[in-house]
């Protein structure tokens, strides 16, 4: 079965439409909801912001773990709407943000950043790719970071980027990794871009512009709850040798 982790209800609105026969229940305060898609079954759990993940009971019988949601950009080549692939995720954890943003002069400790490859099926990739230029859908692949806090600024995001490589930003993945491997489940992380790398997360800055930076990410919501829908009815729809 494949399993999908998602932080909140709002990301995956519009996925959740396309499931036939849905039930939801609720397990230790995860809320799953389980259904259909062309005859298989799916099972989609709200894990909630950050390192929360869902119990190991929750995900059994899981074959395969996508992690979806909204992401951040930290290039300029990643606009609302577009889906990025993760290829390689890192772990960017406080003390390394700190350090990182001049709020702290000690160093960071060595676990402070680690990383893990992804494995992609080629053709997934390759019939994914195609599958989303067909239907308009920007389609990218590359390393993303996990922060442990938002990334709220153009600023933090031009140096996140070039401290790291990355060029998208979440708050979950790398630990959905990690439990993934817990469970020897196939991981595969497909978002959907948020906020560009101009665009500053609403009520964190000083001198906050309501009527630019608020109506900015209101208005992207939309297009990234598309950009979600489309990735992952496209990817389960894939006939694949590994994934019947």
């Amino acid at each position: 079965m494949d399993c999908i982790l998602v932080s909140l209800r709002k990301e995956i609105d519009l996925f959740l439409d396309l499931l036939k026969n849905v039930k939801k229940k609720k397990e230790s305060g995860t809320s799953i909801y389980e259904g259909e898609l062309n005859g298989k079954g799916i099972r989609v759990l709200m894990t909630g912001i950050g390192k929360k993940n869902p119990g190991v009971e929750s995900l059994r019988g899981c074959t395969r773990i996508i992690s979806t949601g909204f992401c951040g950009a930290l290039v300029p080549d990643l606009n609302p709407g577009d889906v990025f692939m993760s290829a390689e995720i890192l772990s960017a954890d406080s003390d390394y943000l700190a350090h990182l943003f001049g709020k702290r002069t000690r160093a960071p400790t060595s676990k402070a950043r680690r990383t893990v490859r992804v494995e992609i099926d080629t053709p997934l990739f390759e019939q994914l790719a195609c599958s989303l230029e067909q239907e308009g859908v920007s389609f990218h692949e590359g390393r993303a970071v996990t922060a442990d806090r938002i990334i709220k600024t153009r600023r933090e995001k031009v140096t996140l980027h070039r401290a790291t490589g990355a060029l998208s930003v979440d708050m979950e993945d790398f630990h959905r990794y990690c439990i993934a491997q817990d469970v020897s489940a196939h991981f595969l992380s497909i978002r959907s871009v948020l906020d560009g790398i101009e665009d500053e997360i609403p009520g964190f800055k000083r001198g906050f512009r309501l009527g630019s930076d608020l109506s900015n990410i209101l208005r992207h919501i939309s297009i990234a709850q598309i950009g979600i829908a489309v990735a992952l009815e496209k990817t389960l729809s894939l006939r694949l040798p590994n994934f019947p």
